[in-house]
């Protein structure tokens, strides 16, 4: 039986490669090549077609008989027309499409990368070994003006893609490339990837850590070190660091945290919550070493809903703390996903009785 079909909704230089690569892999669906709508790939001619005749009848008849075969789409949306992004969102409605949004929080670097790879016409590994540079480019300025409304344009466009769907009741999952790929800690990040599958109806895909770290490792075309050799790069920096940083959601919480004075713990910390795939989902993080025993389970409860954390995380930290209570302390990390904004919850820990006792009390809200 094939399972729902995808579109990743995602911009040049955001790291969409990879991604879209290891969801492709594992999906049943069948799919065809990344980015389809541009002008020299299999579905250019659906946009060639807008441009030419502004025929909005050909154009969802295109777009529906291309969906109608299920296929998964990575999709650039900022090169194509408006008319054409918004067809394709109201006919994938029809055909049953999950939807992916990644994006960069901050937008230095892809420009800078995207600045270098219409300079050279080098877009991936492949050009980089057939393509070789002129090194006159670099004494062409980067456009910085041009660039920063770049951003600016796509910024628009993703968020009313985004906006459309979630009015259309389709709950579109959205995550940065910062959060995927540039987190300090490897389960957050995990998680988000094991999200993803559950959201594209994919959960009981097999995703061991050897196929999540490969997944979450950088793409690299081995050109990074060439993007700030245009002479008005440092500039250029300025100004797009300026721009604050892009989101689809809000993803400002703040928690909300009572403890259990008679709780004895030599280390009990929960750390700040970190935003998950939609508006109202959080992660959250922390460090737990008891006094007495080794800790078994810590979960989360509000009223019937039980949510069991990963225990047993590396904790370098805490181990340099008590190196005579090793491997309990050098493992006493805690994360405690599928947790909802606004909800209050009670956090209990099991020892080796097997009993569970409260620790705390604890609320994640937006923060305005």
């Amino acid at each position: 039986m094939k399972k729902q079909p995808f579109i990743i909704w995602t911009l040049r230089r955001a790291g969409g490669t990879n991604l879209a690569e290891a969801l492709f892999s594992t999906s049943n669906c069948d799919t065809v090549e990344h980015e389809p709508f541009n002008g020299d790939r299999l579905f250019g001619y659906v946009v060639k077609n807008w441009l030419d005749e502004k025929s909005e009848e050909k154009l969802y008849s295109n777009l529906r008989e291309i969906l109608s075969k299920k296929v998964l789409i990575k999709h650039c949306l900022e090169i194509i027309p408006h008319e054409v992004n918004i067809a394709l969102a109201k006919i994938s409605k029809e055909y049953g499409y999950n939807h992916l949004f990644l994006y960069r929080e901050y937008p230095t670097n892809r420009l800078l990368s995207l600045n270098y790879s219409q300079k050279t016409n080098i877009w991936g590994k492949e050009h980089k070994r057939k393509i070789s540079v002129n090194e006159n480019i670099f004494n062409e300025p980067i456009n910085i003006r041009s660039l920063v409304d770049h951003e600016l344009h796509c910024r628009t466009e993703m968020g009313k893609i985004f906006s459309y769907l979630s009015m259309e009741g389709l709950s579109p999952a959205a995550v940065s490339f910062e959060d995927l790929y540039q987190f300090p800690t490897f389960e957050y990040s995990k998680y988000l990837v094991l999200n993803i599958f559950k959201h594209l109806d994919m959960e009981d895909t097999e995703l061991d850590d050897v196929f999540l770290k490969r997944m979450l490792r950088k793409g690299s075309q081995g050109t990074s070190h060439e993007y700030k050799k245009f002479k008005n790069s440092e500039e250029f920096v300025i100004a797009a660091d300026g721009l604050p940083p892009f989101t689809l959601f809000n993803k400002k919480l703040k928690l909300k945290l009572e403890k259990n004075s008679k709780f004895n713990s030599r280390v009990f910390e929960v750390w700040p919550p970190l935003s998950s795939l939609r508006d109202g989902e959080c992660i959250l993080q922390g460090i737990l070493l008891v006094s007495d025993s080794s800790v078994l389970k810590i979960k989360a409860c509000h009223n019937e809903l039980s949510i069991t954390a990963e225990y047993g995380l590396k904790s370098p930290r805490v181990s340099k703390l008590y190196p005579d209570d090793e491997p309990v302390s050098g493992n006493s990390r805690y994360i405690l996903p599928g947790l909802s904004v606004g909800t209050p919850y009670n956090l209990s820990v099991s020892k080796d009785s097997g009993d569970f006792e409260n620790i705390a009390a604890f609320t994640v809200v937006n923060e305005m």
